[in-house]
C-alpha cells in the first residue's frame, strides 16, 4: 500500500455554524416516508455539536443541555431519546429528524450541524399546529434512563493527544475506513465506524521515516507495511501521549515472543479482538504503519522477546502468510508510527470459531474430501474457492454457500464439526 501523505489538511472550525439554510419549503407529505429520506443524514454524519429545532418559519437552537443530551444518543446509537423541559415530555427521533410533542403528538423537524461544521437538514419540514414551543434556557433536563444509556463524559473527538478528526469526506478517511471494513465485515456486517482520527505529531512522523532510512540502508529494504493494534481507550491514549509501553496482552495460543502485536491490513477483527469496549460500547483501533526489517518466524508460546540474531528485526507466526506481526519492545516506538485511530461499534460477539482465522480453510477443504468421493473438476474448484477467499474476493457468507453447492449440507456441516466445532 502506497505510503500516505503525512501533511495535514487545516483542521475544522471550532465555533458555532449559523442556523443552516431552510429548505424549498414547508411541504405536504407522509410521515411514513420521513425516515428513509432522512436515515441517510443519521448514517453520515459525525457527532453533532449543535441542535436546532423549526418554528416560527425558522431554525431556533436547543439550550447547551438539550444539545448535550441528544448528543449523547446519537454517540450511542439511540435514535429515540425522551426528554423533559419544565414538566413538558419531548420525544426525539433522530432518524426521522423529528421533535414530538407527548402530550399533543404534534411533531417539529429538527436539524444539527456536526464537529466537523457540516449541516444536516432534513428533506421536508415538519411544523405541525399545537406544538408546545419548548424554553431553550430551561437547564433542568431529565432523560430517561430506559431509553437513553448512559451519558458520555466528553467529546470523542477531544480524547485524543496528538490527533485530528478527519472528515468522512477526505480520501484518508475513505481509504481507511474501505481497508477497516473490507476485513472487519467479513466477520461483522452491521459494524459501523463512528469516527476516524489522524496524527499529527510530526516529530514521531519523522523519527519513523528515519528508522525506515536506517533499516534500509542496513538491510536493503524498510519492508514498511500497515497493521491494526487493538488495546483499551486508556492504552490507546497512552501511546498516543507517550508511546508504546508494555507488550500486548495476548491469549495463550496466540503468543510468538513477547512484544508489540499488530495484524496485517487484511485482518483487523484479529486485533478487534484485543480492544476493549469503552463505557460506551465503543471500540478503538489503531491504524499504523511498521518498518519490519527481516522477519523471522517464531513458534507458538514462544517466550522470545528480541531477535534471534543480528540478522533479524522482527517476528511473525509465518512471514510469508502472518496473522501477526511482532515488534519487540525496545523497538516499538522507533519501527511503529500510529497514523490513525478508528473508532467503531460492533454488532455482537466476533470471538466465535471463523474458518480462515484461527482454523484454516485448507483442513477445512481436506476433511471435505477425506469425507466423501468428489471428481477431479470438483476438487480444483474446492481450491479455486481457497485462493478467492484467501485473496478478498470471496467472503465467508459466499464461501460456505459455494461448499455447500460441491460437497452438501450434511458433509460440509459434518466437517466443520470435526475441524472448528461447529454445531
Amino acid at each position: 500500500m502506497a505510503q500516505e501523505s503525512t501533511t495535514p489538511p487545516p483542521p475544522p472550525s471550532k465555533v458555532m455554524v449559523p442556523p443552516p439554510p431552510l429548505p424549498s419549503g414547508i411541504r405536504s407529505h407522509s410521515l411514513q416516508g420521513l425516515l428513509s429520506q432522512n436515515y441517510a443524514n443519521w448514517e453520515r454524519s459525525t457527532t453533532p455539536s449543535q441542535f436546532l429545532y423549526f418554528g416560527n418559519n425558522r431554525w431556533i437552537n436547543f439550550s447547551a443541555h438539550v444539545a448535550q443530551t441528544l448528543q449523547t444518543g446519537f454517540m450511542e446509537r439511540k435514535p429515540i431519546i425522551q426528554a423533559s423541559i419544565r414538566g413538558v415530555e419531548y420525544m426525539f427521533d433522530l432518524k426521522k429528524m423529528l421533535v414530538i410533542d407527548c402530550v399533543t403528538g404534534s411533531s417539529r423537524s429538527i436539524c444539527w450541524v456536526d464537529e466537523t461544521s457540516n449541516c444536516f437538514v432534513p428533506k421536508d419540514l415538519v411544523c405541525e399546529d399545537g406544538f408546545t414551543e419548548p424554553d431553550i434556557s430551561e437547564p433542568d433536563i431529565n432523560r430517561n434512563p430506559n431509553i437513553g444509556g448512559s451519558s458520555l463524559k466528553r467529546k470523542r473527538a477531544d480524547i485524543w493527544p496528538n490527533m485530528r478528526l478527519l472528515d468522512p469526506t477526505d480520501e484518508e478517511y475513505v481509504v481507511i475506513k474501505d481497508n477497516f471494513l473490507f476485513g472487519m465485515k467479513k466477520v461483522d456486517v452491521e459494524v459501523c465506524i463512528r469516527s476516524i482520527h489522524r496524527l499529527i505529531d510530526k516529530t514521531r512522523i519523522q523519527n519513523f521515516q528515519n528508522q525506515s532510512k536506517i533499516t534500509k540502508s542496513t538491510r536493503g529494504s524498510s519492508n514498511i507495511v500497515h497493521g491494526w493494534y487493538g488495546a483499551s481507550e486508556e492504552d490507546v491514549k497512552s501511546i498516543l501521549a507517550n508511546g508504546f509501553g508494555l507488550p500486548s496482552n495476548i491469549p495463550p495460543t496466540d503468543v510468538y515472543g513477547i512484544g508489540v502485536y499488530l495484524s496485517p491490513l487484511r485482518l483487523p477483527h484479529l486485533s478487534v479482538k484485543l480492544a476493549d469496549s469503552d463505557d460506551n460500547g465503543i471500540k478503538h483501533i489503531v491504524f499504523c504503519r511498521v518498518v519490519l526489517g527481516n522477519v523471522e518466524k517464531v513458534e507458538v508460546g514462544s517466550q522470545q522477546d528480541h531477535p534471534s540474531s543480528a540478522d533479524f528485526d522482527s517476528g511473525s507466526d509465518d512471514p510469508e502468510n502472518p496473522k501477526w506481526f511482532v515488534i519487540w519492545s525496545d523497538k516499538a516506538n522507533s519501527h511503529i508510527v500510529p497514523e490513525c485511530v478508528v473508532s467503531f461499534k460492533i454488532s455482537g460477539d466476533i470471538d466465535q470459531p471463523r474458518i480462515g482465522d484461527e482454523h484454516p480453510l485448507e483442513e477445512l477443504l481436506l476433511k471435505i474430501q477425506d469425507l466423501v468421493s468428489l471428481p477431479s473438476s470438483k476438487v480444483q474448484e474446492l481450491w479455486d474457492l481457497n485462493n478467492s477467499f484467501k485473496n478478498g474476493s470471496l467472503t465467508e457468507e459466499e464461501l460456505l454457500k459455494k461448499l455447500k453447492e460441491i460437497a452438501g449440507d450434511d458433509v460440509l456441516l459434518s466437517a466443520m464439526r470435526d475441524i472448528i466445532g461447529f454445531n
